[in-house]
């Protein structure tokens, strides 16, 4: 069953902007482009403005998702942005600059509801972002109420460009992350996918939902990153209780598949994570050339308490450096409340690109806040709250 959203511009973009509908090819399908009106001569060129295109879904939850697809083209500026929301959180963004033919994207999406089989009005919207010397095209957007087919897409949220689409204007991009790297991206709603536990540990990585961790918040997270609610899954490490033994140190390595040999170009490795209470913890990364695990430098690391939110972290893989294994190691003297969370781990074609978190839409209902953070050097931290503050004089009321 096709589904009819009701495209139209946000009333609140800039009047300088807006997204301008092409003839349909389809009845089903809908296309648009993004550009300024006929005066941006009165603009600089290297201005920015975003402009939405919103549209009403009727979804179900995960369990039963709908299958989005569209076409897009970006042109002339590497500044140009674009990114997909489903009820105000990031599910897609683009990763591709100045193309010069269509990309081809499938992604499967579901309303915010976990459990619920009815269908919900849900919000979608194409955020799009240009400069006055470019413009973005999007193209044949569909909704049909059934999966994507797993052969296209092997699973939801993996924000991956996905290769089966071919026309005489449009080129297929080669995935390394679903031919040559198999269980590599993990969102680990099923299982650990292709990553492994290194014999050595001393404290294991394992699988959890909030709902099922009677102290959520407390110790380990109150949502898992992939679907913002109780019921998603992550991975962990962290003392069970009650604790039987405290060791001296903790060590937690968690190994990724064996990446490809004589790769042609950088690769993005991407993950989200959550370090709470670990005053004691560090959280290393590590890019390990030519399967030499005797050998091994950090290449990105954290320690202490990161906040009781979810934070982005990424390391680019450059060609030629015969890197055969992503690590993540957590070395801790743990308290009971001390936890090292990850979710959302991902291998992606391309050289990373810094996440433009700043630009997400927010309403901090949930507890990993969209990925923003206080800035440790601020006199004053930002906190997330509920309700009325204890006086008139501060806070809402």
């Amino acid at each position: 069953m096709k589904v009819n959203p009701g495209w139209r511009n946000d009333p609140s973009n800039n009047q300088k902007i807006e997204w301008h509908e092409f003839l349909p090819t389809t009845t089903d399908k809908r296309s648009f482009v993004l550009k300024y009106s006929n005066d941006k001569e009165n603009l600089q060129s290297s201005e920015l403005y975003n402009a939405r295109l919103l549209g009403i879904a009727h979804l179900s939850s995960r369990d039963s998702p709908s299958c989005l697809t569209f076409d897009y083209l970006i042109t002339d500026d590497k500044s140009n942005k674009f990114s997909v929301f489903v009820h105000n959180r990031t599910v897609w963004r683009s990763r591709l600059r100045s193309e010069q033919s269509a990309i081809h994207i499938q992604l499967n999406i579901s309303s915010p509801s976990s459990t619920s089989s009815l269908r919900i009005d849900t919000l979608i919207a194409f955020d799009g972002q240009v400069t006055n010397n470019g413009h973005i095209e999007l193209k044949n957007i569909l909704i049909t109420h059934q999966a994507c087919p797993p052969s296209i897409l092997k699973s939801s949220n993996t924000k991956r460009l996905t290769p089966p689409f071919k026309s005489s204007n449009s080129r297929i991009i080669p995935s390394v992350t679903t031919k040559a790297v198999a269980g590599y991206d993990c969102t680990f709603e099923q299982d650990m996918c292709g990553w492994t536990q290194d014999r050595n540990n001393t404290l294991d990585w394992f699988r959890e939902q909030p709902i099922s961790n009677n102290l959520a918040g407390i110790v380990g997270p109150l949502t898992d990153h992939t679907y913002g609610n109780s019921t998603g899954y992550y991975l962990t490490t962290r003392l069970t209780i009650p604790v039987i033994t405290f060791s001296d140190i903790d060590i937690s390595i968690l190994i990724s598949p064996r990446l490809p040999d004589n790769v042609p170009g950088p690769m993005c490795a991407e993950w989200w994570y959550m370090m709470h209470g670990t005053d004691d913890t560090e959280f290393n990364v590590y890019l390990i050339p030519n399967e030499n695990f005797t050998s091994t430098k950090s290449i990105w690391r954290r320690s202490g308490d990161q906040g009781r939110h979810w934070q982005h972290g990424q390391i680019q893989i450059e060609p030629g450096n015969n890197i055969t294994r992503v690590v993540y190691e957590v070395i801790a003297i743990w308290s009971i409340r001390s936890e090292v969370s990850l979710d959302d781990v991902l291998l992606l074609d391309g050289p990373c690109i810094k996440p433009d978190f700043h630009s997400i839409s927010c309403t901090f209902e949930e507890e990993h806040i969209c990925g923003y953070s206080s800035d440790p050097t601020g006199q004053l931290a930002w906190t997330r709250r509920q309700g009325a503050t204890p006086t008139t004089l501060t806070g809402a009321r």
